[in-house]
């Protein structure tokens, strides 16, 4: 399986798009609410700025929402922010984890049908076969100690 139908199928599970499109909706929405009840904010790109200042957690600080609305509203945003930030890693390990499970299946199946066609292979495709399954059976075992 290729690298980007890999991260598309965990992409999938994981229901990333779901929680993005989720997180973009909820994103305007809070800033439009904020550009309207905060008076320091003067339009809706400020708005976004500082909306998106605050989920980065940059924090320029040349906007400041003063308003008890807009400072709930604010508080709301980062915290949205702060989840997205964790999920996209946690998305990340899972492609990682997957990546290097799906490599391991792939080498065992491999000795498997080398197993089942030995009479196909050459001698020096047996001696490897041969090391393989003795090096994942040490494995297996830990270290040899005679």
């Amino acid at each position: 399986m290729k690298n980007i139908e890999l991260f598309s199928l965990v992409f999938r599970q994981t229901h990333m798009s779901r929680f993005l499109w989720g997180f973009l909706i909820f994103f305007l929405i809070a800033c439009g609410l904020i550009w309207m009840t905060d008076p320091s904010i003067t339009t809706y790109w400020d708005a976004l700025w500082f909306g998106f200042m605050l989920v980065t957690t940059i924090g320029f600080g040349d906007y400041t929402v003063t308003f008890w609305v807009s400072r709930l509203i604010a508080v709301l945003l980062a915290s949205y922010g702060i989840l997205l930030s964790g999920f996209i890693c946690g998305v990340g390990a899972t492609y990682l984890f997957e990546k290097v499970r799906m490599g391991h299946e792939e080498t065992v199946s491999e000795m498997v049908w080398q197993l089942e066609h030995l009479d196909k292979l050459s001698d020096d495709q047996i001696q490897k076969l041969k090391t393989k399954i003795q090096k994942s059976k040490s494995d297996e075992n830990g270290p040899n100690i005679e």
